[in-house]
């Protein structure tokens, strides 16, 4: 049960952390691209 939720908790922070890089990425991107204000992106 332990090992589990770890993993979970795991996958979850690799998550955010995926899509931080891509909203960063995207912010940096801004004023060469249009992208609509209620765009979710979810990379997993």
């Amino acid at each position: 049960e332990g090992i589990e939720m770890t993993q979970r908790m795991k996958d979850i922070a690799e998550h955010q952390g995926k899509a931080g890089r891509l909203e960063s990425a995207l912010a940096q991107k801004q004023d060469f691209l249009h992208i609509p204000q209620p765009l979710m992106i979810d990379p997993g």
